[in-house]
């Protein structure tokens, strides 16, 4: 038989196995902000700016989700009873606004991007924007419910989380979608080489994948029958979601010099290979002496 002690610890494990991910994954993301200012010290000002305007949400992030916890340990140090979990406090919403803040910023950084590699292509871009646009509307609402209750299981229980979480799901799945059609060899025009290109379409892949599966994690964790089930398991998988989004957008910045790098081995092979056919050929037709 379960003591109350036990259903702590249940109630209090999903939410530090989040925690360790996502410190790890802080972890991660500052040493790709490091490699990446080691790595082009000539990028634009506007997108160095970006970049380290999304670790200083991230670094916000980790800080309000390291406080949150320290507070729900000092509530429950003296009780076993699992209702300690459920006084609000304010300092849990700043992880909730750095995660709304993170997914925006990442959103749009990708959005630009189908932006770019589409040829400013209206129709898909407007779709990505629209479907962000109706995302970030139900997390407000989400957000509203949050504020006036102060309650997180009315906040995991909202039809406005739900929608918000599932709209965030189709933005991703939309961008995720777009980069491998875009990128096709016939229907880019910056990028010639199809070697190039199919690394290209491999990063993307990967990093829009990761975020799928993590945001269709989230919704699932959502529709869960159990209420308390629910806000377990449900508050652990958001902080780890913008973990995973600022993560994918260094791994694809950072991923250019190795790209380059290989496609400028590629390029260096096929002009040895021609040089050496050249010297050949010269030397085969070469008039004898005589």
């Amino acid at each position: 038989m379960a003591t109350s002690q036990d259903s702590l610890a249940f109630a209090l494990g999903p939410g530090f196995v989040g925690l360790t991910i996502c410190l790890i994954m802080f972890g991660v993301s500052s040493g790709q902000l490091l490699l990446y200012l080691r790595s082009f010290p000539n990028e634009r000002t506007s997108l160095k700016l970006t970049v380290l305007t999304v670790f200083v949400f991230d670094t916000g992030h980790t800080i309000g989700i390291l406080a949150s916890y320290w507070l729900i340990l000092l509530s429950c140090r003296r009780t076993t009873s699992p209702d300690c979990l459920s006084p609000f406090n304010w300092v849990s919403l700043l992880p909730f606004t750095g995660t709304t803040l993170i997914t925006l910023s990442v959103q749009s950084f990708y959005t630009h991007r189908i932006w770019i590699i589409s040829g400013r292509n209206k129709l898909a871009t407007g779709a990505i924007v629209l479907m962000i646009l109706v995302q970030k509307f139900f997390a407000y609402m989400s957000g509203t419910v949050l504020f006036e209750t102060h309650d997180w299981g009315a906040f995991f229980s909202s039809n406005y989380t739900v929608l918000s979480a599932s709209a965030s799901l189709a933005v991703d799945a939309l961008i995720t979608a777009s980069f491998p059609y875009f990128l096709r060899s016939d229907q880019s025009q910056a990028l010639r080489r199809e070697s190039y290109i199919h690394q290209l379409k491999i990063i993307f892949m990967e990093m829009g994948l990761m975020t799928c599966i993590v945001s269709a994690l989230f919704v699932a964790t959502l529709l869960l029958p159990d209420i308390n089930s629910r806000q377990r398991w449900a508050s652990a998988v958001p902080f780890i979601l913008a973990k995973v989004y600022f993560n994918s957008m260094l791994a694809v910045l950072n991923r250019r010099k190795i790209i380059r790098q290989r496609h400028l081995e590629a390029r260096g092979q096929i002009l040895g290979l021609r040089t050496l056919r050249s010297s050949t050929l010269h030397r085969n037709t070469r008039p004898s002496g005589g």
